[in-house]
């Protein structure tokens, strides 16, 4: 069964990169088991996130959730800046009045991945980004915590611009009917997701459906509902499910099919996370 590939790796609560050279390299549709910030500094980059063809002026801000499956497409830019984020450290730190993960749950329900800020904003974001990225390369008494307090801050600023649709308009290219179904999978993922529901539910062929999925996302429909599923499943145990429960949750009707695919896309099983 083929799965999506996971790529990058963060053992940090976050982790800020700042790349000065265009990218050269076919990067294929990955996901990460974290969040990710991508923001183009100076040119263009056009970028896929679930089925959505982006193109990036310099500033703007891409959502790239725990489990989104992405890829850049081209880079005019030579100068961009990747934030990778540990979503369990923003659960952790946030609280009921303050969700950090709010711009990336905003992105999802509209379905759109990019923030175009307003020239204040812009402004705002470039100053938290450089004071961040000065931060963290100093070992200086307090550096820690003050870089701490930017970082909380720039998640803030992000959910408030997202809040108040402070975001201008970005041009954007998909199927309607690839990013209904794809919204619907993620939102449905412990209900029946056959082939034969999902035609009928869209008023399509399962045949053209298919083709059109894979066209537009790089995947079968089953590669993508199975690895949506793991990932939903690896999230409820890191936060105290068990295993079992969490098998069933997530849709699976068979826990040693869930254990056996759990084990060959994460190399552990499920009950030693």
């Amino acid at each position: 069964m083929a799965l999506y590939g996971e790529r990058g790796y963060l053992l940090e609560n976050y982790r800020l990169f700042h790349l000065a050279s265009p990218l050269t390299e076919e990067v294929d549709f990955h996901y990460h088991t974290f969040h990710k910030i991508v923001i183009p500094l100076k040119g263009a980059l056009s970028y896929m996130i679930e089925g959505r063809h982006y193109r990036l002026e310099a500033f703007d801000i891409a959502l790239v959730g725990r489990g989104c499956v992405h890829k850049p497409e081209t880079a005019e830019s030579n100068e961009r800046v990747l934030i990778y984020i540990s979503s369990d450290f923003l659960r952790d730190r946030s609280t009921e009045n303050c969700d950090l993960e709010l711009s990336y749950k905003l992105a999802h329900d509209r379905g759109s991945h990019i923030l175009r800020l307003n020239p204040s904003g812009r402004k705002r974001v470039s100053q938290l980004i450089r004071e961040l990225e000065e931060l963290c390369g100093s070992q200086e008494y307090g550096s820690e915590f003050m870089r701490d307090t930017i970082f909380f801050q720039l998640m803030i600023e992000l959910a408030c611009f997202s809040l108040k649709q402070q975001v201008c308009s970005v041009d954007t290219v998909y199927d309607e009917k690839i990013v209904q179904l794809l919204k619907y999978i993620n939102d449905n993922l412990a209900e029946n997701l056959s082939i034969d529901h999902l035609a009928e539910r869209f008023y399509i062929s399962k045949y053209h459906m298919m083709r059109k999925f894979k066209a537009e996302t790089g995947y079968t429909v089953h590669a993508y509902i199975s690895n949506k599923r793991l990932l939903l499943s690896q999230q409820y145990i890191e936060e105290g499910i068990s295993p079992t429960d969490a098998c069933f949750r997530c849709g699976f009707k068979d826990y040693s099919v869930y254990s056996k695919a759990y084990k060959k896309l994460f190399g552990v099983s499920p009950a030693k996370r």
